[in-house]
């Protein structure tokens, strides 16, 4: 199992967050693995917990994975370059977010004044809301980092406007097969342009964020997301 103290990556975050008993002297955690023909009793927090006690998570909320996307499709030459970038910003990403967390960790167990000044209750909804939605790590981290920085947005959305309902859904027309295909070719080729349009955007603004800003939600990123709701 990974050290307590061993650098958090990506392959070794969950085992860092489970328990490293000592079967023979801790009654808490014994079980009769041998029962099911298992020889070591830590399969229970190892692949039996992996297997059947966990779920994938996302790193980043959509907005911050799609702009990731972009900016790197923005500079690969071919999928291999692509894929290639993908996982090194998959591992800058994972570092920055685990950096603020501990740095949030740290403040919020050690100084028990920060429970007491919490944010703006407006904002604090708007976080745990983008928390419920994406369940992302960067959500997490930005929900509990909230309560450890003034770096916020000083304008969430008001109350009126989460409340509003949402736009009534437009009704596709029938696709019928064989019919229109000259226009479904023209469409599938501005629909690419348009995607190239906003990746293009993006251009310039990789690398790494700072950290404060995996606790920022963003103004013009809430009026979109809330307006939904």
């Amino acid at each position: 199992m990974a050290s307590w103290f061993q650098s958090r990556t990506i392959d070794n975050h969950l085992e860092a967050h489970t328990p490293q008993p000592d079967y023979e002297l801790d009654q808490e955690w014994q079980w009769p693995f041998w029962k099911f023909g298992y020889d070591d009793p830590n399969v229970l927090f190892t692949t039996l917990h992996a297997e059947f006690n966990s779920v994938k998570c996302a790193i980043q909320d959509p907005h911050g994975w799609h702009h990731d996307v972009c900016d790197i499709a923005n500079i690969a030459k071919d999928k291999n370059e692509f894929l290639t970038l993908l996982k090194t910003r998959q591992n800058e990403r994972f570092e920055e977010i685990q950096v603020a967390w501990e740095k949030t960790k740290a403040l919020l167990s050690g100084e028990l004044s920060h429970w007491n000044a919490a944010p703006d209750e407006t904002l604090l909804w708007a976080l745990f809301l983008r928390l419920a939605r994406n369940f992302s790590y960067d959500s997490l981290v930005g929900y509990f980092g909230s309560y450890v920085t003034n770096d916020q947005p000083m304008n969430p959305p008001p109350l009126s406007r989460l409340a509003e309902n949402r736009p009534a859904k437009q009704q596709q027309p029938k696709k019928w097969p064989g019919r229109n295909t000259a226009k479904s070719s023209r469409i599938t080729k501005r629909s690419q342009a348009a995607s190239l349009s906003i990746c293009e955007q993006h251009k310039g603004r990789g690398g790494l964020r700072r950290s404060s800003r995996l606790r920022q939600q963003q103004q013009q990123q809430q009026k979109r997301e809330y307006s939904k709701e």
